[in-house]
């Protein structure tokens, strides 16, 4: 997410790290067998009201908080946030969600969770059809700085008190 209005200096650790980050969802997913992009998201789980429940989901190696049991829930917008990271395999990922079944009249819908076999249409994954505004704001940011070079970047690496701390996005090992 960071990537959206951070600068990414070539050979940073931020560089590094986000290309690390990129890679373990795209391991962890091949593993698994499902579409890579596990993130916070709403999942197949509903309260008393019959919404959707929200969680923060991650890939084992690399989320902050241990989990007892792996949670298989993907979320696109986790995807768009690497397109300038790894752009081939994101359209290819994109494609594959879409294939599934994880796009609506607004786009990407919020997730599929792989946790929930659908016993009506016999899959093995409910899709989580709704859309969370802060995830689409997210989806339109990543396409935003990919078609048009980074422009929230430089827009927000213009302001002065942000250029003046591009140093520690600079820091190598």
């Amino acid at each position: 997410m960071p990537n959206l209005v951070f600068k990414e200096y070539e050979g940073s650790v931020y560089a590094q790290a986000s290309r690390a980050a990129v890679l373990q969802h795209m391991k962890y997913a091949k593993e698994a067998e499902i579409p890579w992009g596990i993130s916070e998201s709403q999942y197949y789980r509903f309260d008393l009201n019959s919404n959707y429940q929200y969680k923060a989901f991650g890939v084992p190696k690399i989320r902050l908080q241990p989990v007892r049991r792996n949670s298989l829930v993907v979320a696109p917008y986790a995807t768009m946030l690497a397109l300038d990271i790894a752009e081939e395999e994101c359209m290819k990922n994109l494609t594959r969600l879409k294939e599934l079944g994880v796009f609506g009249d607004y786009g990407f819908y919020e997730s599929i969770d792989f946790n929930v076999p659908n016993s009506v249409d016999l899959t093995p994954y409910c899709i989580v059809k709704s859309y969370m505004a802060h995830h689409q704001g997210m989806n339109l940011a990543a396409i935003n700085n990919y078609l048009n070079e980074g422009i929230l970047r430089e827009r927000f690496h213009a302001e002065m008190m942000i250029k003046a701390t591009e140093v520690l996005l600079e820091e190598k090992r």
